[in-house]
């Protein structure tokens, strides 16, 4: 998330720890490249070697893509970003997956207040020009983080009935609160 001064909590935590000293950080999906950028300009400005890797990512995208792996071309499969946010994470995993014939959308969501689940007006967008409708398709929705889950069941419920199936899966869950 962004603070203020567009520097996010993230990169903002890692930065220090390398400050203080620290070696290496080990990250889960750390949701942007730009992770990796910033440390690298910080251990140039603190004098360490920029060549040397110290964050490391575990991330579950190849390991979803591989799974998702079924010996189709993605005829029927439809890859679905909950949001804006999510919605490079969701092309990469299409992409890594090899499904060249499934198709890529997003529900774009509006939030009238923060935190609400209930708050969330939502459609569906088609992200690669398909213009048709989703009957008989199997939605895949993807997302890095679950909070309270609201939010995802929300958007779920806000898809098209006639998608057949669907499919969720997370990276990783935090499940605050009345999860």
């Amino acid at each position: 998330r962004k603070h203020a001064g567009h520097t996010d909590y993230v990169s903002s935590v890692l930065l220090g720890l390398m400050v203080h000293g620290c070696d290496g950080v080990v990250t889960l999906h750390h949701h942007s490249d730009h992770v990796q950028t910033a440390a690298r300009d910080c251990l140039r400005v603190l004098g360490r070697d920029p060549e040397k890797q110290y964050v490391f990512d575990l991330s579950s995208t190849p390991i979803i893509a591989r799974y998702l792996q079924k010996g189709n071309n993605g005829e029927g499969l439809l890859f679905i970003a909950p949001d804006k946010g999510a919605l490079e994470f969701v092309k990469t995993v299409k992409d890594m997956s090899g499904y060249s014939n499934a198709l890529l959308a997003s529900i774009d969501k509006k939030r009238l207040r923060a935190n609400d689940p209930s708050a969330i007006k939502g459609v569906l967008v088609a992200e690669d020009g398909y213009e048709g409708n989703y009957e008989g398709r199997t939605g895949i929705v993807l997302d890095d983080m679950i909070d309270t889950f609201g939010t995802m069941n929300t958007a779920l419920n806000k898809l098209p009935g006639e998608i057949k199936r669907i499919v969720m899966y997370a990276t990783h869950g935090i499940f605050a609160e009345q999860a």
